[in-house]
């Protein structure tokens, strides 16, 4: 019985001794988002990239953010060339579309978008016809967008298909992608 008394007294100053749980619980901190203040941003660039030709060629970009939401109108032009190892041509592409973006600190974000537009390219070699080939392009993007609060380097995979078109032959799709580098300036 001694015992007992001796256990259960034991119990009742433990408990009477013990702190009371005033710790709250650990205050979760949110990802950054894209920088609040921004607007719009507007660039310019270097694309290279493939689809049956090489394609390399100057690109201007700029987006417009949605009030209220993490999503951006973006837009895209591209004035170049094309080539293979006979001949080449003009490139121009022009895309629409939209994008969004998650930053893990506001030097480093990463996008993600959806676009469409429309490719032309003309190639020609000597002793041979100029062909004209044309389409709508459609696909994802998505890449890195670091630097400071104004200036920002961008680098993203442009994935699409192409439904190339010539006078001389039925519509088909293909398979294409390039690399676009720009320096981007926030507004």
């Amino acid at each position: 019985m001694k015992l007992a008394c001796i256990g259960v007294t034991l119990l009742g100053s433990s408990a009477a001794f013990a702190e009371p749980d005033t710790e709250e619980p650990p205050v979760v901190q949110p990802r950054p988002a894209a920088v609040e203040s921004e607007r719009a941003f507007f660039g310019g660039g270097l694309m290279v990239g493939g689809d049956h030709f090489m394609n390399g060629a100057l690109i201007v970009e700029g987006a417009v953010k949605l009030p209220g939401v993490s999503l951006w109108v973006h837009g895209q032009g591209a004035l170049g060339g094309s080539f293979d190892f006979e001949g080449g041509g003009a490139f121009r592409r022009v895309f629409a579309g939209l994008e969004t973006r998650a930053c893990t600190s506001p030097g480093l974000c990463g996008y993600l978008g959806l676009d469409a537009g429309y490719e032309l390219q003309t190639w020609s070699a000597p002793g041979e016809m100029t062909e004209h080939y044309e389409g709508p392009v459609i696909g994802p993007r998505f890449g890195l967008d670091a630097g400071g609060t104004r200036a920002r380097f961008r680098l993203g995979l442009e994935l699409y298909k192409y439904r190339r078109s010539a006078d001389s032959m039925m519509p088909r799709w293909l398979n294409s992608g390039d690399l676009a580098m720009t320096f981007a300036f926030r507004l």
